[in-house]
């Protein structure tokens, strides 16, 4: 065999590429460099074939991109200058890739990067007010605590290094409320929205609630709607921590209440209220505790008056205790089988004297006023006889006090005879739903008089004064509190 044809045989089998081939080769080698991923083109870049092509397929991509890829803090900061630099292109076509955006977790980033992130965020929403919804809820989100945040909050107060990473959260939201007047409703309605599930653990609900009494901090124009919205979220916790439930966990004092709750108040003083380190292992129960602790914080800290407080300071105390009363007369009064929210105003009412009375007089002139429902006066004279019984802060020893009780005690007594004068002492209905309110006040008077028989006996004028009631009169006729079949 010659030297020709031995190198024949081996380099057909190492056989070159044809002209034809090797173009195609390098065709398709070129086209695969040319070809960029969503990352290397970037959004400004996808933003403008879209607009000037009618591509939106680079923008998809980048959106599922931004939506999957683990982005690094230089990445980061590239896409969110990207996105600040054509903010005024990104009509509601591109509506994904701004949720994507406003999505990204960036409260854990650099400095650099938080604030880079926040001018764009204020950009966005003041340049396309659409996207406000969008914006206010994903903002709110960062107040929930996850699940396994427990040791950052303790009672519903944040550790250091939580509290700086919700700052520059608040910040923005400020800074959006402040240039865009409309998002004050999206505000109120993301908030009721992402409000935790009543189940969730307490540091969850109690982490949320803290952001939202922050928000009173910088706004002062949200408090009735916002502390209203709080009331009403605790309300569904109370009806679900019933006291048969965490009855084991309660003093034997409290105990002993359980047989009328209706007009049975705990001890009142400021001490028990703002919390004794007690635990509860009732979830729900626990939940309710932490969150009526930070609204006796708050109202302390609101509606307490001291000697060097200003006539500033005076006028916010005043206009927030009465904001406090609205929201008892359109939340808490008409609610049913309620233990625990209740005691927000009551502590509020032990603060000063005058809020005492501005309650009890609210009290009375819905009892009075026929126009009102039959079963929110029957709640009201519940409330005024508990509160001038139970409430510990209202000692008979003070003069003032006294005559307080001998007041409405007096007044009470007035209204069931000049009823009892209406309908005809020989009236024999004694059906409980007819003379709801009438039976209610008799019953208030006797409570009134037992849990103070000591004050109330003290002398032979408090005697004089008692026979000048006519409690026979009211106990024995036909309409009185025992006549009922």
């Amino acid at each position: 065999m010659s030297l020709h044809t031995s190198m024949s045989v081996v380099t057909s089998i190492l056989k070159p590429f044809s002209s034809a081939e090797g173009y195609r080769a390098t065709s398709v080698t070129a086209n695969k460099v040319r070809f960029s991923s969503p990352k290397e083109r970037g959004l400004a870049e996808s933003v403008r074939v879209a607009l000037e092509e009618g591509n939106f397929h680079p923008v998809k991509e980048f959106t599922n991109f931004i939506r999957q890829a683990e982005i690094n803090d230089d990445e980061f900061l590239l896409i969110v200058k990207d996105a600040k630099r054509v903010v005024h292109s990104l009509t509601p076509d591109f509506v994904h890739v701004i949720e994507c955006l406003l999505s990204l977790n960036w409260k854990n980033r650099s400095f650099e990067i938080i604030e880079a992130y926040t001018e764009f965020y204020i950009d966005i929403m003041v340049t396309h007010n659409i996207y406000l919804p969008i914006g206010i809820s994903k903002l709110i989100v960062h107040w929930i605590p996850d699940d396994l945040d427990e040791s950052d909050w303790v009672n519903g107060c944040p550790s250091e290094r939580t509290r700086l990473v919700l700052k520059p959260i608040h910040e923005v939201l400020n800074r959006i409320l402040t240039a865009v007047p409309m998002a004050f409703d999206l505000v109120i309605d993301a908030i009721s929205a992402k409000f935790p599930y009543f189940k969730k653990p307490a540091h969850v609900t109690s982490g949320y609630l803290f952001n939202v009494l922050w928000i009173i901090e910088y706004k002062p124009i949200f408090e009735e709607l916002i502390l209203q919205l709080v009331v009403q979220k605790l309300l569904v916790l109370d009806v679900n921590a019933p006291r048969d439930e965490i009855g084991s966990e309660i003093d034997d004092e409290d105990d002993k209440m359980k047989a009328d709750p209706l007009l049975q108040i705990d001890d009142l003083s400021a001490d028990t209220l703002a919390g004794t380190g007690r635990t509860l292992k009732h979830p729900i129960g626990k939940t309710l505790d932490i969150g009526l602790l930070m609204l006796y914080r708050f109202f302390e800290g609101k509606c307490r008056i001291h000697q060097n407080s200003n006539d500033q300071q005076r006028w916010t105390a005043n206009r927030l205790f009465k904001m406090l009363l609205h929201i008892f007369d359109e939340v808490l009064l008409p609610s049913h089988n309620t233990h625990h929210v209740q005691f927000v105003l009551f502590y509020v009412t032990s603060i000063r004297l005058a809020y005492s009375e501005a309650f009890l007089d609210l009290l009375w002139k819905k009892v009075q006023n026929p126009n009102i429902s039959v079963i929110i006066r029957h709640a009201a004279v519940g409330y005024m006889a508990s509160f001038l019984s139970r409430a510990r802060f209202l000692p008979l020893s003070l003069l003032l006090i006294f005559r307080m009780v001998i007041f409405y005690l007096k007044e009470l007594s007035k209204w069931a005879h000049n009823y009892i004068d209406d309908s005809g002492e020989y009236n024999q209905t004694c059906s409980l739903k007819a003379h709801l309110v009438f039976y209610s006040i008799c019953q208030a008077v006797f409570y009134l008089i037992a849990f103070r028989a000591r004050d109330l006996t003290a002398s032979s004028k408090d005697l004089l004064f008692l026979q000048s009631l006519q409690l026979s009169r009211l106990a024995m006729l036909a309409l009185g509190v025992f006549g009922l079949p």
